[in-house]
């Protein structure tokens, strides 16, 4: 919970003040804003919902002995079940972009290890066919030489 808002929109002329029975009467409306985090990123909701509120005064010292709060709880549920639906649609969005972008970076990732084993499998010599162990070690040289050459022209 954020914040605690007065309402503007509450008609006072509604509000009972009766000072023959010491009964009060107001008529408020709840508002409550939330911030909600969804993958990092804060989605503020308001619910709200109209609420009276009555109080009766003990006539012998004027302290209140009985308090009634009446909230309109069907309001008040749709307006959860409105903000709970943007909630899980804004929910569904980021989810589905992110498990794109995550299929897309383990598809270039896998490209890149399939491309880096063709060219370790398709240009180290094997060693028999090597005469001499100086001519393997400049071999070797040769094809990391090429492996990094071919991968930095396929990522980029």
């Amino acid at each position: 919970l954020t914040q605690f808002v007065s309402s503007e929109h509450v008609n006072r002329e509604d509000n009972v003040i009766d000072a023959d029975s010491n009964d009060v009467k107001l008529n408020l409306e709840f508002k409550a804003i939330l911030d909600v985090l969804i993958f990092g990123e804060v989605k503020s909701i308001e619910l709200h919902a109209p609420v009276t509120i009555s109080a009766k005064f003990d006539i012998s010292d004027n302290l209140i002995s009985a308090i009634d709060i009446k909230f309109d709880c069907e309001i008040l549920l749709s307006n959860m079940i409105a903000n709970a639906r943007s909630l899980v649609n804004t929910l569904i969005k980021k989810a589905t972009a992110l498990s794109i972008r995550v299929a897309k970076y383990h598809e270039e990732q896998s490209a890149s290890a399939l491309a880096v084993a063709q060219v370790l499998t398709r240009n180290i010599p094997s060693l028999h066919s090597l005469g001499s162990l100086g001519n393997t070690s400049l071999s070797l040289c040769s094809n990391l030489s090429n492996v990094f050459s071919s991968l930095n022209s396929t990522t980029a």
